[in-house]
């Protein structure tokens, strides 16, 4: 996904749904602080076309215990 195309479907109005899910490739070992996770994300346009979906790796960081998740990191793999 380049920004031209986001650009465009913003300028034509498309909307876009995501969805991801976690595949079982290796990651790094948890830590109390960190989560590192390869994602599948899906996109569905509401024109119908086909978008192929895309690997894209994600950490996410805490501070402290009960600190809440953040994204830390996105990386697109392909």
């Amino acid at each position: 996904m380049t920004g031209a195309t986001w650009d465009q479907w913003v300028t034509t109005g498309v909307r876009v749904l995501g969805r991801a899910r976690i595949s079982a490739e290796d990651h790094p070992a948890d830590t109390a602080s960190s989560i590192s996770r390869v994602l599948v994300i899906s996109v569905h346009l509401s024109t119908g076309a086909d978008v192929r979906p895309f690997p894209v790796h994600m950490r996410v960081t805490r501070t402290g215990r009960h600190g809440p998740w953040l994204v830390d990191m996105i990386e697109v793999l392909a």
